[in-house]
């Protein structure tokens, strides 16, 4: 029996820890963080099993060496598995100092990474510490499994509504830690011990388990309707309440670094080396309030593996990417839709548009290497497709109340031509395309005084040319206007092989959605070859409109500093570095500083209580009076006025009621008593002078605390130098 208890109550603990592991492994992209976690169990609760005969004080030295180790082990092994750069010593600190943010930040699924996987391998060891101190050393089996409860319920906190739920891993953890409590129950056979089963004894059976029946009936009487109705409600996401990787301003609208790219068309962006020819992807620009068109994703810390976006399009080919960075700046990061896998460099990522950005900022000649799962739409189905209705596409119809006479005419010329959805995106993509010119020196802008000017306003007073900065956004606010959902794309056109992308290749070119077809591209942009006819050759402007009084094109509404941004190594004047309202590090050191240290409070109360407990009612009459005779040496010790060992019991007892310095105590006569008797007959001690030396030893304990002032009463409460003391011996006998 004794050892069934010596082995099934660890593996017990072991098992429900894992369980909790596991919870939170259902939002890591493989299993690996589960065989973290287990291996971090195993570990942790097979050490507190080993010493649970030592003293304490070998505890912490042991399980802080072990548990570093472990966490280099850790930290190599997810590093060289995710091919994360840099030397050991940095990727081991990077990932203590961000381990909580990134986590909390990370999409969903998360990759088993370094900054990853060390706050759960940590939380499991801590947790396996207490459990096995808990449930072994001490033998309080279900206070032991309190600390996996907590691992569980952070477990399914951290996965909130981002994974299905699974009454397996409620159903496993309950059946072991009954299993657990069940091997506890059995006593422990105790050589010349007779357990009498009396008739007091099944009284107060009777009636604490009617009291506990009572209690858990009313329990589930209050508690059953509140957790009925909340079967069916959707859990908290603690990422709502953290900040992503943010942009900075000059990637929030990129749209308008289009008029300083032209102007500079040599200009050494980044460098490709691509297996076949695509245009690399910037930005999606999917909002617009009338002055620009903005980024309008949430950014989330990813791993080398990307989940595609939710798409109808099917990829038709692998496209792999090496970039190396020139003189492009921001922190979003140029590549091939839709990226599939990241090498080289740390990465945000939105699924909802499969586009990058780096959160600390690119870097000139940082190399990366990108494969992409290069989508096409089923061009065939174009011209039948609609555009679809409702919420999905609210967004990419949204526009700005009061439109300029401008576009308002030109929309109304495309309805007029008749046709489906696809039919009106062509139209407009080849009236853009014949009745404006490009003109690389034209002034930035896209807000609706830029548009009515670039739309309306005749060649000779610079109106009708632009960048494809102009020809995106037009197309874009117009295809909204006739009912096209549309969105904004910058990039750059590249081509297979070693190839220098240059402020010449940025390009911006609009996109409609289709139902069921996804995404299509458009160009709006003239070709070469083009012959440009004015628009009021098919256009007729009203009577009554009046030419612009000036030929000045309008303020560009789009940059605070008015002056587009060049990418020469230095940002915008409106530009910053850090991330905007993102919590700083010292609040995440400071929480987990605090937590820490509660846990570390609570651990210590726990173990002296429990100690306590256990030395003055556990065991037999003899051994509770040892216990209270150490209860008293250790409260006279830790008032400094531990008794020299010469003295008699009777001697100690005077002693203790001088360290009262003169306060009234309680009497230790009986305590004196019960120390004299263990000392010549152990076996004929009766459990009532057990009894009353240790409500003795209680008292005086209390009463030499009190004696103190208020901060030793404190310090006296928070110390945990008692748990490493060794158990006093008992003084000499008075006979």
């Amino acid at each position: 029996m004794n050892r069934l208890r010596a082995f099934a109550v660890p593996l017990t603990l072991v098992g429900t820890i894992v369980m909790a592991g596991s919870a939170l492994g259902r939002i890591y992209v493989n299993e690996l963080l589960v065989y973290l976690v287990a291996g971090a169990a195993v570990l942790s609760v097979t050490v507190g099993a080993l010493l649970r005969n030592r003293s304490a004080a070998l505890l912490p030295p042991i399980h802080i060496a072990l548990l570093f180790g472990y966490t280099i082990l850790c930290v190599r092994f997810t590093a060289g598995r995710a091919t994360v750069d840099g030397t050991f010593t940095d990727i081991y600190l990077d990932a203590v100092r961000n381990s909580v943010p990134r986590l909390l930040t990370s999409m969903i699924p998360v990759e088993p990474q370094p900054d990853t996987v060390l706050v759960p391998v940590v939380a499991t060891w801590a947790v396996g510490l207490l459990a096995a101190e808990f449930g072994v050393r001490y033998r309080r089996v279900l206070l032991g499994y309190l600390p996996p409860v907590a691992l569980y319920g952070f477990s399914l906190y951290l996965v909130g509504p981002n994974a299905a739920g699974s009454v397996w891993y409620g159903l496993g953890f309950a059946g072991l830690a009954g299993l657990g409590l069940a091997a506890s129950a059995v006593e422990p056979e105790t050589e010349g011990t007779v357990i009498r089963a009396d008739r007091k004894v099944r009284m107060r059976a009777i009636t604490t388990g009617a009291a506990g029946a009572a209690v858990l009936i009313a329990a589930v009487a209050a508690l059953g309707p509140l957790a009925g109705g909340a079967v069916t409600g959707k859990p908290s996401d603690p990422r709502e309440y953290v900040v992503p990787p943010q942009l900075t301003d000059v990637d929030s609208n990129p749209l308008i670094r289009m008029s300083g790219w032209a102007q500079n068309p040599d200009q050494p962006l980044f460098s490709t080396k691509m297996s076949a020819d695509a245009r690399l992807r910037l930005a999606v620009l999917s909002d617009y309030d009338g002055v620009t068109w903005k980024i309008g994703q949430t950014y989330r810390a990813a791993g080398r593996v990307l989940t595609p976006p939710d798409s109808t399009v099917a990829p038709t080919s692998e496209i792999t990417q090496k970039i190396t960075i020139g003189e492009l700046t921001g922190r979003l990061t140029p590549s091939v839709p839709d990226p599939v896998l990241v090498d080289g460099m740390r990465v945000a990522y939105d699924k909802e548009t499969g586009t990058l950005m780096n959160p600390a900022g690119l870097v000139r000649g940082e190399t990366y290497t990108v494969t992409s799962q290069l989508p096409a739409p089923q061009v065939n189905k174009l011209a039948t497709a609609s555009v679809g209705s409702g919420e999905p596409v609210a967004r990419f119809l949204a526009l700005p109340g009061q439109l300029p006479e401008e576009i308002t005419r030109l929309a109304e010329y495309i309805t007029e031509q008749g046709g489906g959805p696809y039919q009106r995106a062509t139209n407009l993509e080849t009236f853009l395309s014949t009745h404006y010119a490009f003109n690389a020196k034209a002034a930035s802008g896209h807000s609706l005084p830029n548009l009515k000017f670039f739309l309306g306003t005749p060649p000779r007073g610079g109106g009708q040319q632009g960048t494809s900065e102009q020809f995106a956004a037009a197309f874009g606010v117009v295809a909204r206007k006739v009912g096209l959902p549309t969105r904004v794309i910058v990039g750059f056109r590249s081509s297979a092989g070693d190839y220098t992308v240059r402020g010449g290749d940025a390009i911006a070119w609009p996109e409609v959605y289709f139902q069921n077809i996804g995404w299509v591209a458009f160009n709006p942009m003239p070709q070469p070859d083009e012959t440009i006819t004015p628009p009021e050759d098919e256009i007729k402007p009203p009577e009554e409109t009046k030419p612009p009084s000036s030929s000045a094109p309008p303020q560009n509404y789009d940059d605070p500093a008015a002056s587009a941004p060049s990418d020469s190594g230095q940002a915008a004047p409106g530009a910053t570095s850090s991330q905007g309202g993102a919590i700083p590090a010292w609040v995440f050191a400071a929480g987990s500083a605090a937590v820490i240290l509660l846990a570390c409070v609570i651990t210590v109360l726990t173990m002296k209580r429990a100690r306590t407990q256990r030395r003055l009612w556990t065991g037999d009459a003899a051994a509770r009076v040892r216990g209270a005779w150490r209860e008293t040496y250790d409260a006279m010790r830790q008032a400094r006025r531990r008794p020299p060992p010469s003295l008699t019991a009777t001697e100690v007892a005077g002693y203790a009621t001088e360290a009262l310095g003169g306060r009234p105590g309680p009497s230790l006569a009986s305590l004196v008593d019960a120390v004299n008797e263990v000392t010549f007959a152990p076996a004929a001690v009766r459990p009532e002078s057990a009894e009353a030396a240790a409500r003795a030893a209680q008292a005086y304990t209390a009463a030499l605390r009190a004696a103190r002032p208020g901060w030793r009463r404190l310090l006296w409460t928070l110390t945990p130098r008692p748990l490493f003391w060794t158990d006093a011996p008992l003084p000499k006998t008075d006979r």
